[in-house]
């Protein structure tokens, strides 16, 4: 809803409001202003207000508005919060926008506190100029909303905030400003009259946050934007080393869709998953209430499943009736068209490969006498469906789970792993010539495979085509080659040639840290690298080094000829819960969960697989207060280490 609309209804409190305003602007009594605020503004409300600020401000002019706002600051602040009209705003998810303004508020708050206890004197200036260094930080939490919300604001038509309380930070500024002068000047006196000034102004600026910015903005901004908002901020920066977390708005606040639909949806797979409803009533309702349907409405339909309390396991149990159910509603519309190279059309590309071979597959099976060498030939093949599925896992959902949609991660990622248990099964039948034992059981294998290129092309390609931003795919298509592809050759270049070239995630989106540490050396505990230097060694070592951050966000993997499992640019930033098979999740965060208690610093494991001998190592990261940093795992091929025997002194190059 913009301002604009609202605007258009102008109240009698409204109107009040605004005449009591024209009247300060004019010279008019305070006093009679504020009796007439208490008398005659009784049940004016929150809306009210902001849109009598507005309208004067569309009126009159930034500059009339902030001279009102001015004189009115003493009092008509806690005037509207006595009256009730305006409450402070609550709590938000952890790295929102507004919470981030709200935990630098407390920071600040606490600044002025400990400011405001010291008493200025010439033994303890050296205190007071590290408490004012830190309070004067403040600025960067103004920049911010300056840059980062006013804007949004302004587009919803609320330009109020970018006049009247931008001259406000600019107030402050100054006091800072004349402050920084009396400190170095070890000026006292001025001192004495100044940090109060300071620090009551801005706790006055916290209030108007906190009780009219931040729930306007609510208002006006929608999830999506905020997604915005909260992208733009780390190039501002936060006050006091605050680094928030990664947050991005809930999928409701990127995928289409219609309240009474959903309600529908939900209603009628909670009834199939529930026993209420058999296949066929439930399909019936489909037809009757429904029609036809998207797949981001199928997949809104799961994350709205999960908040009302079906756990994932009853959703991976059903999750494949549930499909049959909605595939006449799902339709034959075609998939929208992308151009050759995008992501979505080499996996459809894929797709048309697969489909094709499992059609052979069936086909040469049905005949007599059975080719073998064929069937052996063709189920080798068939094997790269797993490289189709890892794309999948490290380039798609990365991208989704940052829209706040983690059904691929869990439940579509336990059905490839199902699909590749079953597959290596059959794999094994045809290795070791039991080839009447694969005709009688392939059948299921080989509807799992089909079955889960629906679910790709009727709702997890349509959901990322909505969800994934142009800049997104162009990331996603960088980190493909590395893991490779199924049954087809390796795709044209895309978007063109010069962008596809590799550039590991440390580059993307990190012109500026680049710039910096390309100018010089970096220096660590023994001794100076180049950034260079540091990729190259990390490019040559015989093992796999990845690194999680101690808020399980995973921040770095070495890239090199020499890898054992296959990494993409898209795990960077990921939550490493979603970086591993959900059979594997719950030993992960164990072991992550004992690293952060203190109770363990080192995991060890190893595995056989391809006729290699894995080991894998987990080391708990502690800085100097032995504080928990996160995890590094190191994995490593050690076949030819065991194998060793004896000593080699000299050099032998054979």
């Amino acid at each position: 809803m913009t301002l604009q609309k609202s605007l258009e209804q102008e109240s009698a409190n409204t109107r009040e409001l605004k005449r009591i305003l024209q009247e300060i602007i004019a010279g008019g009594s305070m006093e009679a202003a504020r009796a007439d605020f208490r008398t005659k503004l009784t049940t004016m409300t929150f809306h009210e207000l902001t849109n009598a600020a507005q309208q004067l401000d569309n009126e009159l002019g930034g500059g009339a508005i902030l001279i009102a706002e001015k004189k009115l600051k003493d009092f008509l602040l806690h005037e509207l919060i006595d009256a009730g009209i305006v409450e402070r705003i609550g709590t938000y998810p952890p790295g929102h926008p507004i919470q981030n303004y709200l935990e630098e508020n407390a920071l600040v708050t606490n600044l002025c506190n400990m400011l405001d206890n010291l008493t200025v004197h010439a033994d303890n200036l050296l205190e007071l100029t590290n408490l004012f260094n830190q309070l004067a930080e403040v600025q960067i939490h103004y920049v911010r909303k300056e840059n980062q919300l006013f804007p949004y604001l302004e587009k919803a038509g609320f330009s109020h905030p970018s006049t009247a309380m931008w001259q406000f930070h600019e107030d402050i500024r100054q006091i800072i400003k004349e402050s920084r002068a009396a400190l170095e000047a070890k000026d006292c006196a001025k001192l004495s009259e100044r940090l109060p000034v300071l620090t009551r102004e801005i706790r006055e600026m916290i209030l108007r946050e906190e009780m009219i910015l931040l729930p306007v903005s609510t208002r006006f901004i929608d999830e999506p934007t905020w997604g915005k908002i909260r992208s733009g901020e780390e190039e501002v920066g936060y006050m006091g080393g605050i680094q928030p977390p990664q947050w991005e708005p809930a999928i409701s606040g990127y995928l289409q869709h219609s309240e009474e639909r959903m309600a529908a949806m939900v209603a009628i797979s909670k009834g199939f998953i529930d026993g209420d409803l058999d296949a066929n009533a439930a399909k019936q309702k489909i037809q009757e209430q429904l029609k036809k349907i998207t797949g981001g409405e199928f997949a809104f339909a799961e994350v709205e499943l999960e908040k009302m309390g079906v756990s994932q396991h009853s959703l991976q149990r059903k999750i494949e009736e549930l499909v049959a159910i909605y595939k006449d509603a799902l339709g034959d519309d075609e998939l929208e068209e992308v151009t050759a190279g995008h992501p979505v059309h080499t996996l459809r590309k894929e797709n048309r490969a697969i489909k094709k071979l499992v059609e052979q597959i069936k086909e040469q099976s049905a005949r007599e006498p059975l080719d073998t060498a064929w069937l052996t030939d063709a189920y080798s093949r068939l094997m790269q469906v797993t490289t189709h599925y890892a794309r999948k896992e490290n380039q798609l959902f990365p991208y989704l789970e940052k829209k706040n949609f983690t059904t691929p991660s869990t439940i579509m990622w336990t059905l490839h792993d199902d699909i590749r248990a079953n597959l290596k099964y059959h794999k094994s039948l045809v290795d070791e010539g039991h080839f009447t034992d694969l005709l009688a059981t392939q059948e299921s294998l080989l509807s799992s495979i089909l079955e889960m290129i629906f679910k790709e092309e009727k709702i997890l390609y349509p959901v990322c085509l909505e969800l994934i931003t142009p800049k997104e795919w162009v990331e996603i298509r960088q980190g493909e080659d590395e893991i490779g592809y199924c049954l087809i050759p390796d795709p044209i270049a895309w978007p063109d040639a010069a962008d596809a070239g590799y550039r590991h995630p440390s580059q993307l989106g990190s012109e500026s840290v680049e710039k910096v540490l390309t100018e010089g050396l970096i220096g660590l505990d023994e001794g100076l690298l180049t950034q260079e230097q540091i990729k190259l060694i990390f490019s040559f070592l015989p093992i796999d080094v990845t690194y999680t951050d101690e808020n399980d966000i995973v921040r770095f993997y070495n890239k090199g000829d020499y890898r054992i499992f296959p990494r993409s640019p898209g795990i960077i930033g990921r939550e490493v819960r979603y970086c591993h098979p959900p059979k594997s999740v719950d030993t992960v965060m164990e072991i992550i969960s004992a690293f952060r208690s203190g109770e363990r610093d080192v995991a060890e494991f190893w595995i056989q697989l391809k006729g290699q001998f894995i080991h894998i190592r987990f080391f708990a990261l502690r800085d100097k207060e032995n504080k928990y940093k996160g995890v590094l795992e190191i994995m490593q091929e050690v076949s030819e280490i065991r194998a060793l025997e004896g000593n080699r002194t000299l050099l032998n190059w054979e």
